[in-house]
């Protein structure tokens, strides 16, 4: 287990990102910000390509479950 003390803000995400090139989860959890905010992030930085698979997957599910949601 391992948690992460950035934050869903610009100024706390970079933080975030860091951790997870250190640190490739198999189960991600975040609140919805949270997944907004690294979104863009996931889907530019190659490095991050390993474990966003897990992250995404969280993210998809998260969004089925809010109103308009997909």
């Amino acid at each position: 287990m391992y948690i992460d003390h950035g934050n869903p803000l610009p100024s706390g995400i970079e933080e975030s990102v860091r951790n997870l090139r250190e640190v490739a989860p198999s189960l991600y959890f975040n609140v919805p910000r949270g997944f907004h905010t690294l979104l863009p992030y996931l889907q530019k930085d190659k490095a991050l390509g390993s474990n966003s698979s897990a992250i995404l997957v969280q993210f998809r599910r998260q969004r089925r479950h809010e109103p308009g949601g997909f």
